[in-house]
Order: structure tokens, then sequence, then C-alpha cells
């Protein structure tokens, strides 16, 4: 990734406690972590789950479809917009 797709001023909000901040498209969801740049137009959603390693795929999958209505509303109103689910193992 060039040092150019990083321009511009990026905010980063989290699902937690004193997170004040939150990504200016209207959506009952909340991914764990949204880093965005409002110049740019574009979003990274974060979901982090930490689950029991025989439902890694079956979580995955679900986080997909969890936040699939969200990324077609941000691409339909013109944001460039990446989920990045991060699953965790246990046992």
């Amino acid at each position: 990734m060039s040092d150019e797709s990083w321009r511009g001023e990026w905010v980063i909000a989290a699902d937690s406690p004193g997170s004040e901040r939150f990504f200016s498209l209207p959506t009952t969801k909340k991914p764990d972590i949204v880093i965005w740049c409002e110049e740019r137009l574009i979003v990274h959603l974060h979901e982090l789950t930490v689950s029991h390693e025989d439902n890694i795929e079956a979580v995955l999958i679900r986080k997909n479809e969890r936040y699939e209505n969200l990324i077609e509303e941000g691409e339909e109103a013109g944001w460039s917009v990446k989920h990045f689910p991060v699953e965790v193992g246990c046992r």
C-alpha cells in the first residue's frame, strides 16, 4: 500500500465505553473497531470474535452475513468499505 492511500484525517472509534465518535452512516450495527476517512470516503470495519475452534468457520460466515447490508449501504452511499473479521479460536 502506498503512502498516498493514507492521506487525509483518519478517525478511529471502538464499541466500548468512552468512545464518543462513530462512523457517520446510520446503522444499528456496531463493529468492534471502525476506522474511516470522510474526505477519502474509506471505511474499515473490524470485528473480533473469540469462539471455540470447532465453530470458527460458522462464526466467520455469521459475521460476514451480519455486516453484508452495512457494507452494501456504505458502498451505495459512495464509500469504499472493507470488512476485517478477526477470528480467534480457543479450546
